[in-house]
């Protein structure tokens, strides 16, 4: 995590950390990976697994899901109860990482 220091410093929409691609348990702080990185050779080879941004607030300029989307990631079909269902969970998600829909249920 970072320091207060560093956190004062972080601009907005900034990664704060990152966290390892297949162990949640490993995280670094951006100031780590960044130097890292910038020192190359085994340094910055070590820090590649790091590969998910960890930010204070939602990412900048992420979008509510499509329909499509919806339809996709979780098979409901339009029309039916359960894609009620699926769209009404997607949008608590998306709501509770600060996204909000364009529309109401569907993005209508």
């Amino acid at each position: 995590m970072k320091n207060a220091t560093e956190l004062s410093t972080a601009s907005p929409g900034e990664a704060l950390a990152w966290l390892h691609e297949s162990d949640p348990a490993r995280c670094i702080t951006n100031l780590q990976k960044a130097s890292a990185l910038r020192d190359g050779g085994a340094s910055a080879s070590s820090v590649m697994p790091y590969s998910v941004p960890l930010y204070a607030a939602p990412a900048p300029g992420r979008a509510p899901l499509t329909d499509e989307q919806i339809e996709s990631a979780t098979g409901a079909k339009r029309g039916t109860p359960m894609w009620l269902v699926a769209v009404a969970f997607t949008r608590a998600i998306e709501s509770a990482h600060g996204i909000a829909p364009a529309g109401g249920i569907g993005g209508e």
